[in-house]
């Protein structure tokens, strides 16, 4: 039987297995970023040597809620996906990562996963797109401005960084004079009164689970039924 065992010699296994495993024509790094507020990310850069042209754009995709970098890997069989087409174009492509993600989990002064290190919203995941794609650009060594993919929750921290910069808060100022083209895939907005989540709105409940979940969950269930999407979310948002 052939040993199929693959050896990995960084900090980050999982994703070292994926790029050994289904990816070996391909290089890696891994690239660090620090935010505003002090969460230390590590995202990665994939390039090919003899073919990255610094020339050309680097790429930066951002994954959606609940996921990693690595997201973007775990579907391919091989390197016909898009970010390894353009790898193979001579771009070099960056695949980011989120606070609190399992690339991402240390911090200045506050210790993973401590209250105090979860203790954040929504903007803290705008500052994280700031922090890495300055990061991208001070990796990369080209003159050309970057493209920027992002999916799901990507693109709200796309918008919610650019609007944030264009408001002319310090954090943010730098990310439009990095990047030249967004792509924004499954954008991801609030629609007040539309879609499941307006129907939680219209009951002016904004978060699953809330501060008063017991109260929420029966106000969703009686007022939409117990056979309603929403009524099936409360209900798992309360399971252990």
């Amino acid at each position: 039987m052939t040993d199929t065992t693959v050896t990995t010699t960084t900090a980050y296994p999982k994703f070292e297995t994926v790029m050994l495993e289904t990816f070996p024509d391909y290089q890696w790094e891994a690239v660090e970023a620090t935010t505003e507020d002090g969460y230390e990310l590590t995202f990665f850069h994939l390039y090919k040597d003899g073919v990255s042209d610094d020339t050309l754009p680097p790429v930066f995709f951002q994954h959606g809620g609940m996921m990693s970098a690595d997201s973007w890997l775990g579907n391919q069989i091989d390197a016909s996906s898009p970010f390894f087409a353009l790898v193979d174009d001579g771009h070099h492509v960056y695949l980011g990562n989120n606070r609190g993600n399992e690339y991402s989990q240390s911090h200045e002064s506050l210790t993973w996963p401590s209250a105090e290190f979860y203790d954040y919203d929504y903007s803290g995941y705008f500052e994280d797109v700031a922090a890495q794609t300055s990061a991208m650009m001070d990796n990369y060594q080209g003159s050309e401005l970057g493209i920027y993919i992002g999916f799901s929750m990507g693109t709200l921290q796309w918008l919610g960084a650019t609007s944030m910069g264009a408001l002319g808060v310090a954090p943010y100022n730098a990310i439009s004079g990095n990047i030249q083209h967004a792509i924004l895939l499954a954008p991801c907005t609030l629609i007040e009164g539309q879609g499941a989540f307006g129907e939680l709105t219209n009951l002016g409940i904004y978060s699953v689970p809330s501060d008063d979940w017991e109260v929420d969950q029966a106000t969703i269930c009686d007022t939409l039924g117990a056979e309603s999407a929403n009524c099936g979310l409360a209900s798992y948002a309360t399971a252990d």
